[in-house]
């Protein structure tokens, strides 16, 4: 479906003697491991064009989640620790899949190395892990764990740190109002859904 983008730019596509080019909007920007305004202009309007409610056990996401778990448990983890597949289990039971909570559109890799920041908008690349439908704030929570953990090889009392000043602006503070967004149930989704999806990718 088409829409209209103000606040990130994406790359277009042309199809020129049978061959298909994509314009590069790599070299009109930078990359910032710092979650700024500009990032938040756009996770905003993301938030806003595809704007839903779901119950938490119909979303694909959580569904994908259960299946995995379920053929660790019957198949064995394989190089996965089985005390780690139990704590994920103990995760999941934790929430209650009955919840309806606010979703988005989400990127689904929205990480400093596949955002560009410009003057007045940022460029993303790498849409190819993008989801119609997930729970609100997946893309920010996966940019500071990203850049926290994977490039800094920060601790998690940092990261902890990084979401609190991430989440202390307008635009944050709105969009969550707007939404009813309960920050602690999105961040343990996050945090589940994530691990078992990269579990499953990588693990065995």
């Amino acid at each position: 479906e088409h829409f209209s983008c103000s606040h990130f730019e994406v790359p277009k596509a042309r199809l020129k003697n049978g061959i298909l080019a994509v314009n590069d909007i790599r070299k009109k920007g930078k990359q910032d491991g710092h979650l700024g305004p500009l990032h938040w202009n756009a996770l905003n309007e993301l938030a806003r064009t595809w704007s839903s409610a779901i119950t938490i056990k119909l979303l694909p996401q959580w569904q994908q989640m259960q299946e995995q778990l379920n053929t660790w448990k019957e198949e064995g983890s394989g190089r996965i620790p089985a005390n780690l597949v139990k704590k994920l289990e103990r995760l999941s039971r934790h929430i209650n899949p009955n919840m309806i909570i606010p979703a988005s559109a989400s990127h689904g890799d929205f990480t400093p190395w596949n955002i560009f920041v410009h003057q007045d908008n940022i460029g993303l690349i790498d849409w190819e892990l993008s989801q119609t439908v997930a729970p609100c704030l997946t893309d920010m929570f996966h940019f500071l764990y990203q850049q926290t953990s994977l490039v800094e090889r920060g601790d998690y009392q940092l990261l902890e740190k990084r979401i609190a000043g991430a989440l202390d602006n307008d635009k944050a503070k709105k969009l969550i109002t707007d939404r009813n967004i309960d920050i602690t149930l999105h961040h343990q989704l996050y945090l589940l859904l994530t691990a078992v999806r990269y579990l499953g990718e990588y693990g065995t």
